[in-house]
């Protein structure tokens, strides 16, 4: 039992949608996927707000996966 495993990033569902909270979001991740997840490298990670919705947030990610010989590349794309 891991009481911890995972991200916060509930804690930034009502902060201002502006670059600040952008650079606290990549930093959470980046923090997690260190922790838990060491195989894996994160190459970006992209923001995105939508014109026609301001309270919308894009997260868009690049990553490495890799163990022993086998490599993975993948994206993933959050919308909060």
């Amino acid at each position: 039992y891991h009481p911890d495993y995972g991200t916060n990033l509930l804690k930034f569902i009502f902060e201002p949608n502006d670059n600040l909270t952008s650079q606290d979001i990549e930093k959470e991740i980046k923090r997690t996927v260190s922790l838990y997840l060491p195989n894996l490298t994160i190459k970006s990670v992209d923001f995105n707000r939508p014109v026609d919705n301001e309270s919308q947030l894009n997260v868009h990610i690049k990553f490495t996966y890799t163990e022993d010989a086998f490599t993975e590349n993948g994206e993933l794309e959050l919308n909060f």
